[in-house]
């Protein structure tokens, strides 16, 4: 993290020096003089600073494209975190919308996980979300079973996975709702629910949070372990029930609990950090 911070400062130092882009994929088909180690792209909530320095590797980009590349030279940029070391969701393409989610309204979700896991991988502190609403399709499980726990299916049927400490913060004056919502904008009810191989009721989960360890081993402290915080960012859409807090679900009209039904999960029987919600977040 602090060679990112001195990174960040010399490309602050830098940017009235830096080329500039319209969009970082445009730098593939563009020769830069080798004296050019700062890259500026991208306008308004996605424009990035982008950097040809040690941690610009061939590697990074293979694992996440959006935000590493390679100039027409084979030379290697990778987007900096913001001055809150943040990686603004926006750079991943997910630019969201200032009105109600709508059936025209562009899947954001892919973007967003692809911005937590870039952060993940250089060491950001987390994501940052600048619009007022953002679309986030729901994410059906699409084949096995062992929804109690996602672990063991690969993660199918969740939102997202936060698979270190992460911030998700929004800078919108009234924050950031994250609506799951059906392909035509509308919302989802309580008949939308699937039932997996296991036979539980999954209506769908939302953020995963990793944990360590697991039963019967020692506790690393919350230091050691994932915590996720909410900065005014908002989960909203999840599939209604009728109230009936019956377990198990009925697996013929979806009524009842099931333990699949959760917009934050924490990792099944590991070691967890904290969850924090500040600033209207929930």
């Amino acid at each position: 993290m602090a060679t990112d911070l001195i990174a960040r400062g010399l490309a602050a130092a830098a940017r009235s020096a830096a080329q500039s882009f319209t969009a970082f994929a445009d730098i593939a088909a563009s020769p830069i003089a080798a004296q050019i180690r700062h890259i500026d792209a991208g306008s308004g909530t996605a424009r990035g600073m982008y950097m040809a320095d040690a941690g610009a590797t061939q590697a990074l980009a293979s694992a996440h494209p959006l935000f590493c590349r390679a100039d027409a030279l084979g030379r290697y940029f990778r987007l900096l975190p913001d001055d809150d070391n943040l990686i603004p969701v926006a750079c991943a393409g997910a630019l969201g919308q200032a009105g109600p989610v709508t059936d025209a309204s562009v899947d954001d979700r892919a973007a967003i996980q692809a911005a937590l896991d870039y952060a993940r991988a250089i060491g950001a502190a987390g994501i940052r979300l600048d619009a007022r609403h953002y679309a986030v399709r729901r994410n059906p499980i699409t084949a096995g079973d062992h929804a109690w726990d996602p672990r063991l299916n690969g993660y199918r049927g969740l939102l997202f996975r936060c698979q270190s400490t992460a911030l998700w913060k929004s800078t919108h004056a009234l924050g950031s709702d994250l609506w799951r919502r059906r392909t035509d904008g509308t919302a989802m009810v309580q008949a939308e629910f699937q039932v997996d191989a296991d036979g539980y009721v999954w209506r769908g989960g939302g953020i995963w949070v990793d944990g360590v360890g697991g039963v019967g081993t020692a506790d690393p402290g919350v230091d050691g372990c994932a915590s996720l915080t909410l900065d005014g960012v908002r989960l909203q859409g999840g599939l209604p029930t009728s109230g009936n807090g019956t377990w198990p679900a009925s697996t013929a009209t979806g009524d009842g609990w099931d333990l699949t039904d959760k917009g934050i999960w924490q990792a099944n029987d590991q070691h967890g950090g904290h969850l924090t919600f500040r600033n209207g977040a929930g």
